[in-house]
């Protein structure tokens, strides 16, 4: 049994129809129960392997297989039929003719697209090319700026709908959704922080913070365990040591690991709900501040007398320390970063 040839280019040059691309070798099924294999050799011809049954050839036993880098890869599906496979060059086999997985492909490659327009589209709006109240170009439009298709586009602003940055109406078109309706907080401070709002957005989330992790220090002084009091011990002990090796990333990550346990230990879940979108930019702007070794030093300080008030037990104790902390956070970033 033969593998029949698709195409002759003239000259006995042998090509599968369709596939110009004469780098690429391909495996194929010629029937249930056989291997065949076709194989591009090295004097540019095609050459027909006879039929094998179900034993599968080795490079000697088929000349053409001595010109790949790496051995034939052979696979049965569950009907009984080899699997169709390419090799792209450099010993790189992949498998070829799977719907699901190219459909999972064009899926990923879909949804790439789509978050990098409404990446794009939230970069303009926080440069100010569009403002809180404009109208978007409609789809057509955006979708020759960017070079995709008007779906792209469609579901990229739905993308930023759902995060509240734009509004979608049937009929009359996109505009952008007031600052004060985005439902993404790291988005929201971003477009402030880039419109001279650094201040102001420093001092609210210091007041935001306040209101919850005070309250969270309260409710958890009677409540905490004592492995997660000395947790909060190793946490101060992490600072100490990433201060004195000048490691801020390690500062940061261990006092919000500090503050993370204090309000895991509160018992109340909504709290820890309520700051959870602030993480990324606290993570953020703890960095910015935890530069200046003074800044290091008083927060050290504070976290000390933070574990004394809750060993303590007293829910009233453990909130002034808490309240204490945050008001030595403003008075700091004032001082030191906001001057």
């Amino acid at each position: 049994m033969w593998l029949p040839r698709e195409r002759d280019e003239g000259g006995g040059h042998m090509l599968p129809a369709g596939r110009p691309d004469l780098g690429l070798a391909e495996y194929v099924a010629a029937g249930t129960n056989s291997f065949v294999r076709m194989d591009y050799h090295s004097d540019a011809r095609w050459r027909n392997v006879p039929h094998m049954g179900d034993k599968r050839p080795s490079v000697n036993e088929v000349p053409a297989a001595r010109h790949f880098r790496q051995p034939p890869f052979w696979r049965r599906d569950p009907t009984g039929h080899a699997l169709r496979w390419r090799d792209d060059g450099g010993g790189t086999h992949r498998r070829a003719g799977d719907p699901q997985r190219e459909r999972i492909r064009a899926m990923s490659r879909r949804k790439s697209l789509v978050n990098t327009v409404a990446d794009d589209l939230l970069d303009r709006v926080i440069a100010g090319d569009f403002g809180p109240g404009d109208p978007l170009p409609s789809e057509a439009e955006l979708g020759d700026q960017f070079d995709v298709s008007r779906v792209t586009v469609r579901e990229a602003l739905r993308t930023l709908s759902a995060r509240g940055i734009v509004r979608v109406l049937s009929g009359v078109g996109s505009r952008i959704a007031p600052v004060e309706e985005w439902r993404s907080v790291p988005d929201a401070l971003r477009y402030r922080a880039a419109h001279g709002d650094d201040a102001t957005v420093s001092v609210q989330l210091i007041s935001t913070r306040r209101l919850i992790e005070c309250e969270a220090a309260a409710l958890a002084a009677p409540l905490i365990s004592d492995a997660a009091l000395d947790e909060c011990d190793e946490c101060v002990d992490a600072m100490v040591a990433a201060s004195t090796d000048g490691d801020v990333d390690a500062f940061v990550a261990a006092d919000l690991r500090f503050h993370g346990v204090i309000l895991e230990a509160s018992g109340n879940l909504f709290l820890a709900v309520l700051l959870a979108p602030l993480t990324e930019v606290l993570a953020e702007r703890r960095t910015q501040t935890s530069r200046v070794p003074e800044i290091q030093e008083h927060a050290i300080e504070e976290h000390r007398a933070i574990v004394t008030a809750l060993r303590s037990r007293d829910g009233d104790e453990a909130r002034a320390a808490m309240d204490h902390h945050l008001q030595q956070t403003l008075d700091d970033l004032r001082e030191y970063v906001l001057r």
